[in-house]
């Protein structure tokens, strides 16, 4: 009698994830068409709205203090106080241009979506404008230190 070989069949599995808007509550957040030469949002808002954790995932990079100077104008630091995070699903969430960050937000601690990185304002080189978010979603490159830069500088991320 000829012996059956098993075989492993492959099963397909489902992950999901969960996205949040950034400005809670989302009543507050208003948008803007144009402005950036690459993928990126300003989500406006008052200053003080709560920033959110987009989804859940580990942050990447912390800016705790405005050294924008526009006498200067250094876009490396344009971003005034900034979170960077990657989320579970390797995409990286960027938040700009806020007025404070929240207490146990460092580089490679966990967040949950919905959970306070920061609070909406107008640091950096936002000083002269409506408060807002400058938000970019970016593809996250292991081994790859350009995604630290702030600002102007994101469109160099791939």
């Amino acid at each position: 009698m000829p012996i059956e070989t098993p075989t492993l069949t492959p099963t397909e599995t489902t992950v999901s994830y969960t996205y949040i808007l950034p400005i809670q509550p989302s009543k507050l957040a208003g948008f803007a068409e144009g402005g950036h030469p690459y993928p990126a949002t300003d989500l406006f808002a008052p200053v003080g709205t709560k920033f959110v954790a987009v989804t859940n995932g580990v942050v990447d990079f912390v800016s705790y203090e405005d050294k924008w100077d526009p006498s200067v104008n250094d876009m490396s630091v344009a971003c005034g106080l900034c979170v960077a995070i990657i989320g579970d699903d390797g995409v990286r969430n960027y938040g700009s241009h806020l007025s404070a960050i929240a207490s146990g937000i460092k580089p490679r601690a966990r967040v949950e979506a919905e959970q306070l990185p920061g609070l909406v304002g107008n640091t950096g080189n936002a000083r002269t404008t409506l408060p807002h978010v400058h938000a970019v979603r970016s593809q996250h490159a292991n081994n790859d230190n350009s995604h630290l830069k702030c600002a102007s500088q994101e469109c160099n991320i791939t």
